[in-house]
């Protein structure tokens, strides 16, 4: 049995013809646990993620390296004091990286506030204010990260 039809079911009429979707998931259905990592266990080779980077560097995760990898960063950010129902702001443009924390973050059950790497020190400071982000991840760019120490500071 495929991992999603363990969450779905398709409602067919007498023509075969799906005329609804039923849904059925535990509450506390964790998508990086219960879908990622469970994949990982199934087939950790199996590919999950390509990603060519704007220079041109490709880089393939297996679901295995996900599994390990958020593991790995949902432990950082235990230890950093990142708990359930936190907000964490990310400015992380379109990296890899990026899928790593959020699987990281649904492990925790924290909440992702996904960012555009375009905004102003205002619009961080503002959109720190009304998440109440505990913690914020950036790329390593001069002019992002000084957005973000501007509007920190």
């Amino acid at each position: 049995m495929a991992i999603y039809e363990e969450y779905y079911e398709e409602v067919k009429d007498a023509a075969g013809r799906i005329v609804r979707v039923e849904t059925r998931y535990p509450q506390d259905f964790n998508f990086a646990y219960d879908v990622v990592d469970q994949i990982a266990l199934r087939t950790p080779d199996r590919t999950a993620l390509v990603h060519r980077s704007s220079d041109g560097k490709r880089t393939v995760l297996s679901f295995g390296d996900l599994k390990r990898l958020s593991d790995r960063t949902a432990n950082a950010l235990r230890s950093l004091g990142i708990v359930k129902g936190d907000a964490v702001m990310l400015l992380l443009k379109r990296r890899y990286e990026f899928w790593v924390i959020i699987l990281a973050l649904h492990k925790l059950g924290a909440v992702a506030v996904p960012t555009s790497h375009m905004v102003s020190s205002e619009d961080i400071r503002e959109r720190v204010k009304k998440s109440r982000a505990k913690a914020i991840f950036c790329v390593g760019e001069e002019s992002i990260c000084q957005r973000v120490e501007n509007a920190i500071a």
